[in-house]
């Protein structure tokens, strides 16, 4: 019972830092604004075996920002001790600061089969993540600022570990806009391209975990557009043999609201 408490406890306090920037809303949020006009939304959802398919609100990349995401392609990879199986699941948030400002994301979860001989005592998952964020609504007076996007996942257990993650530096240049390509994967090779419209993007946390503390994986653009942005990334998962998956999601925007 006390582990358990524990656990819930490092939880909120990973959820707290990722609303460093503002306020937590769980799925259904209510947003006032701030003095500085600059609001903040996040949702989570809590996933594992037992938790159908998730799609907040009709959630998942919506079909106009789809078009900003390019070539996702999957490669299997040649070699036989392992092998990439799913996707065992996706699941979607959507949220935003208000009708201008809205933001949407995508989780897909892959297993990574290995040979009995690289690993007898774990599993291995992969979760690949896209999400974006826009305030474009096709309102001609509308000149409201995406200022950041955020998407990731905070694992459950302090047992489970995150042992490999795409991207590894934060991206800015030379020029923008400029195509990204993100890539990872060891048992296949999971590829997505977007546009850098403008701004830098990277990981904003990263705590593979430990015996005391739960892991995180957090990617981020920040910037200030009018229009849309997308964000990608992935991490592998190492859980103890037939433990599952247990993990939230989180999906984070902020943004300025300003009608000339």
């Amino acid at each position: 019972m006390n582990l358990q408490k524990n656990q819930m406890a490092l939880i909120f306090i990973a959820l707290a830092l990722f609303a460093i920037m503002g306020t937590i809303y769980f799925v259904s949020t209510t947003n006032a604004p701030s003095p500085s006009k600059e609001n903040s939304s996040i949702a989570t959802v809590h996933i594992d075996p037992s938790v159908e398919g998730y799609r907040g609100d009709g959630g998942g990349i919506t079909r106009e920002m789809s078009v900003f995401l390019k070539n996702e392609t999957i490669s299997p990879e040649s070699s036989s001790s392992c092998q990439l199986t799913g996707p065992l699941r996706t699941d979607s948030l959507v949220t935003s600061t208000d009708s201008n400002i809205t933001a949407s994301a995508q989780y897909t979860l892959y297993k990574e089969e290995f040979n009995s001989t690289y690993d007898s005592s774990h599993d291995y998952y992969l979760v690949w993540m896209k999400a974006a964020g826009s305030s474009m609504l096709g309102i001609p007076e509308n000149n409201s600022r995406i200022t950041e996007l955020r998407a990731g996942i905070i694992l459950e257990q302090v047992s489970d570990r995150i042992t490999d993650w795409s991207p590894y530096t934060d991206t800015s240049g030379p020029a923008v806009p400029h195509e990204e390509t993100v890539r990872m994967g060891r048992c296949g090779i999971l590829s997505e391209t977007y546009t850098l419209e403008q701004g830098s993007t990277g990981v904003i946390s990263l705590s593979p975990g430990s015996s005391n503390t739960t892991a995180d994986f957090i990617i981020r653009w920040g910037g200030e557009l009018n229009g849309t942005q997308v964000i990608v990334g992935g991490t592998e998962i190492q859980v103890p043999k037939n433990a599952g998956y247990n993990y939230t999601v989180v999906l984070g925007v902020n943004g300025t609201n300003v009608r000339e």
